[in-house]
């Protein structure tokens, strides 16, 4: 299989390439005790001009040595062995009566002529020193296939989110002080400005939306009150330049803006109050909020907070035209495996993300980045792509500095190469995985949160078809239940350290529905119908001050009814309704009725209904009369039978036979 590597670096170029940077230090050797000295320490660097090389490039490496005494002897030797373990280059320098402070000793050799293949060349550096313990250094070089395609590094960078306003709007979080996501935005605009290729990035719709409530002027809740600050104060303008700058970013392709569901909601919390559905309508809302925040449309990619995708989600994915999302390797049920794959049940692309290496981000050094993505590209074509994303915000294990520090280790090697998610979406693969079917339940949640958050969902489900899907009182109650769904209230550490707030969105919905349908209630009576069928009347009482759209459903026993279920448009005050009944042979049975918003049930009564006193006479004299003819008939029959089995005597019954002549 060939390794990374298309283009040989030119010796200027490669100078001012990001250094590797190893640093040992030796173990003093202590003075004799007749003439005491001052310890010898020795520290070494080695500096390589190049992160990598060609088969036909020159290796250089730079070893830097600090002393904090004089020697009087300093030897330096350097070994280069093959993959296999084999030695392929040494050499050594001698220096003498060397100072204190740093002398560095520059080598180099042509790999053209000894055979080189692509490969990870281990190095090993040894120091001696007069005064000292021999010092030893390890790296390695990387070699890599001059003819090799680039592997192609999808870089994603997410913003997380955690709701600065309460349920009133108002903010309980100063947006003056509470910015490093806005300004991460601006350092990220600024550093795609300056790239040929675009960079994907995940910005929650609510955080835009909480933004554009800011750059309008916004009310600061305080020690001293509620503050007012105008949309012509500082604050509100930076969050505009912001908002502006990220809208003409995406609109002329320098980012990539993926398609978050509004509110980045806890998936395995919906699988675990039976919500799951409610992905679609975050997607739906978040859209929305894209189009008319930053006046356009995300990218086909999508992507969950928690990275972990179940079969269900997917399936959403797709309906809700989706090409692609992004995910962790730990959502499929195969071994873990990075790169581009297809999701089995719908076909669609999934970018699974390299979690390895976003760790090695911030505890790794610039070594270990190339060798974990020089061991993956080892394997591209199995994984087509590498896909790493960086997570930014408040309490997030990644900065920008971070971000700028991967793309430049990228863009410091041929073999490798920056682009955005959508491009690494379009190289497809064969390969198809399967995705979990439950994603982790949310477990650190406080007790009853999933609960609250359920009950107030149905709620506000109850109040948009009780107000309509375009009434925007039922749409901000909607959007306050979606919020409580939100995973941002568990936290970085998934420890629900803002669940208080999640339940005060869960709350302020319940509280609402209670005072909507608070007001209606039902007024029944027992009912005698002066048939077998008749009207069954029914009042609805509603003391709101406006209109509702409700669902009237009525069941029985033996009656018959004409219809089940009918939609009633209740005005303020009395509402009368009638409901058509069948007793048939029924002499009375009882009604249910039932009135609900959506799946809340807002009033309920049962009633008992009689057919009238004659009707019920002229029914029993009815059955009493086929009674008796039914005894007539039976009777008669029995007579017959009886007349036609008795036994005849000679002469009786006939005239005699006459005698003949």
């Amino acid at each position: 299989m060939k390794h990374p590597g298309k283009h040989s670096f030119r010796r200027t170029a490669m100078m001012l390439m990001a250094a590797v940077l190893v640093t040992a230090v030796s173990a003093p050797v202590l003075a004799q005790p007749a003439e005491p000295e001052v310890e010898q320490q020795v520290a070494v660097s080695l500096l390589y001009p190049a992160p990598s090389l060609t088969p036909l490039d020159t290796f250089a490496l730079k070893v830097r040595t600090t002393l904090t005494t004089p020697a009087e002897y300093f030897e330096v030797r350097v070994r280069i062995y093959r993959p296999s373990g084999a030695l392929l280059y040494q050499k050594t320098e001698v220096r003498h009566d060397v100072e204190a402070g740093d002398t560095s000793l520059d080598f180099e050799r042509t790999l053209a002529d000894i055979a080189t293949v692509p490969g990870r060349y281990p190095v090993e550096v040894r120091v001696l020193v007069s005064g000292a313990e021999q010092t030893t250094v390890k790296s390695r070089v990387l070699v890599t296939d001059e003819t090799f395609d680039p592997l192609p590094v999808a870089v994603v960078v997410r913003l997380d989110c955690s709701p600065a306003f309460d349920p009133s709007g108002r903010f309980v979080l100063d947006p003056a002080t509470h910015d490093s996501q806005r300004k991460a935005i601006d350092a990220l605009i600024t550093l795609v400005s300056g790239r040929s290729e675009s960079l994907t990035i995940a910005v929650p719709p609510l955080l835009l939306e909480e933004w554009s409530r800011v750059a309008s002027g916004y009310q600061l809740i305080g020690p001293e009150g509620v503050v007012e600050v105008p949309s012509d104060a500082d604050v509100p303008r930076a969050y505009a330049s912001t908002l502006d700058a990220l809208s003409l970013a995406a609109q002329t392709g320098r980012v990539e803006l993926l398609d978050v569901p509004y509110a980045e909601p806890n998936v395995g919390g919906l699988q675990q109050i039976g919500a799951i559905d409610d992905l679609a309508v975050h997607y739906t809302l978040g859209r929305s909020v894209y189009q008319t925040v930053l006046g356009t449309k995300p990218s086909t990619g999508t992507g969950l907070c928690t990275d972990m995708v179940p079969a269900s989600a997917a399936q959403i994915m797709a309906e809700t035209d989706h090409d692609y999302f992004l995910c962790s390797a730990d959502s499929q049920t195969g071994p873990a495996t990075t790169g581009v794959h297809r999701e089995s049940r719908t076909g669609t692309i999934a970018l699974l993300t390299d979690s390895g290496l976003a760790a090695l981000m911030t505890s790794g050094t610039a070594e270990d980045i190339y060798d974990h993505i020089y061991d993956a590209a080892a394997a591209s074509n199995d994984v087509g792509a590498l896909v790493i994303m960086l997570d930014l915000g408040p309490g997030q294990e990644h900065t920008t500095d971070d971000l700028e520090r991967l793309l430049a280790t990228i863009d410091s090697v041929s073999w490798l190469k920056a682009i955005p998610a959508v491009r690494a979406a379009q190289l497809t693969s064969s390969d198809t995985i399967d995705l979990i079917e439950k994603a982790p339940a949310p477990t650190s949640a406080p007790a009853d949160y999933w609960s609250e958050v359920s009950e107030a969902r149905r709620n506000a489900l109850g109040l948009v078809k009780a107000w309509g899907p375009e009434d925007p009182a039922g749409a901000a109650a909607l959007s306050a239940a979606l919020i409580a769904e939100s995973y941002c209230w568990a936290g970085p550490d998934d420890s629900y350290p803002f669940a208080d707030r999640g339940r005060a969105f869960a709350a302020s919905v319940t509280r609402l529905a209670d005072d909507v349908f608070g007001g209606i209630h039902v007024e029944m009576r027992d009912v005698t119908l002066a048939g077998r069928t008749g009207d069954v009347p029914l009042t609805i009482v509603s003391t709101t001050n406006r209109e509702l759209i409700l669902r009237v459903e009525t069941s029985a026993s033996r009656l018959s009814l004409r219809s089940t279920e009918e939609t009633a448009v209740v005005e303020p005050g009395d509402n009368f309704l009638t409901i058509p009944v069948d007793l048939g042979t029924a002499i009375s049975d009882s009604l249910e009725v039932r009135v609900l918003a959506g799946d809340v049930l807002v009033a309920k009564t049962t009633v008992t209904v009689h057919a009238s006193y004659l009707d019920r006479v002229s029914t029993v004299a009815v059955v009493v009369l086929v009674l008796i003819g039914l005894l007539l008939f039976i009777r008669r029959r029995v007579k017959t039978a009886d007349a036609g089995s008795m036994p005849v005597e000679a002469g009786e019954g006939h005239d005699a036979t006459p005698d003949h002549e």
